[in-house]
């Protein structure tokens, strides 16, 4: 961060420590936080133009993630205990925001005044749950915020990668199983037809309506129908002797359709490719 001649090395040691730490708390606005700053660094006042995107704009979702938190066992109460400040949290709902809706409870340590590992906060997250310590579980990427929860008897683990996080909650029986994925595209008259003439060994015209087809899919209905059709066009060379075409395009279509275990949209992937 540098804007108006300011380098970064002369705000940082003010802007991430006790000053940082009273903004969490919601002992100071924004406003207050951003002048105490500027005075502490001893520098002239910054607009708020530069100071709110650089101090709120820095979250990235994490897909995996609230992926696991929508699997959540009807059984499971989740808290968001966050030691954050109102900038922090507004930056957050600009990019997540179906967060309330996947976790309804907070507790944020500007909105209760205690932060990690104030025994109170974590107590503040147990009222919400409902729960006793002992049966509940918390997870945090901070080692030494997992350690300070376990002393208050709450089991926990630390998410060293966040794509770990389903994982592990998973292992403890508190997702869901996952819902197999299925494809807009198997409901398509189109995808029908295809199906059809595949099966009556009919494969340029099983391959001519997936293509159709395929022109105007997207995610994971384009890489599954894309790997039919090169299956198709495969099946095509080898009825007419051409075995090195047939080859590359069995290779590609298996890489694609290897992704989708099961019966996909009425077809079983691996009856596909006989071992």
């Amino acid at each position: 961060m540098a804007t108006e001649g300011i380098e970064a090395e002369a705000l940082r040691p003010h802007l991430f420590g006790p000053l940082e730490r009273e903004f969490d708390l919601g002992r100071l606005t924004a406003d207050a936080f951003f002048r105490a700053v500027e005075g502490a660094a001893g520098i002239r006042r910054l607009p708020d133009d530069f100071w709110i995107p650089a101090w709120r704009d820095i979250f990235t979702p994490v897909p995996s993630a609230l992926s696991a938190l929508g699997r959540l066992q009807r059984d499971v109460t989740p808290v968001l205990i966050s030691n954050t400040n109102v900038l922090h949290w507004s930056g957050v709902l600009a990019v997540v925001p179906e967060l309330p809706r996947l976790v309804p409870h907070r507790a944020l340590s500007f909105e209760i005044g205690a932060a990690k590992p104030d025994p109170s906060h974590f107590e503040a997250a147990l009222a919400l749950a409902g729960a006793r310590a002992e049966d509940a579980l918390y997870a945090d990427d901070r080692p030494e915020l997992v350690a300070a929860a376990r002393n208050l008897g709450i089991d926990g683990f630390v998410v060293a990668d966040p794509d770990d996080l389903a994982g592990e909650l998973e292992q403890r029986g508190f997702l869901t199983p996952e819902t197999p994925k299925s494809f807009g595209s198997g409901a398509s008259p189109l995808f029908g037809k295809g199906l059809e003439e595949f099966r009556a060994g009919r494969f340029f015209e099983a391959h001519e309506e997936w293509e159709l087809l395929w022109k105007g899919s997207s995610g994971d209905d384009r890489i599954f129908l894309q790997g039919l059709i090169q299956l198709a066009a495969a099946r095509v060379h080898i009825g007419r002797g051409n075995s090195a075409p047939a080859a590359r395009l069995l290779a590609l279509a298996k890489e694609k359709l290897d992704r989708f275990a099961g019966d996909q949209a009425g077809i079983r992937i691996s009856a596909l490719f006989p071992s």
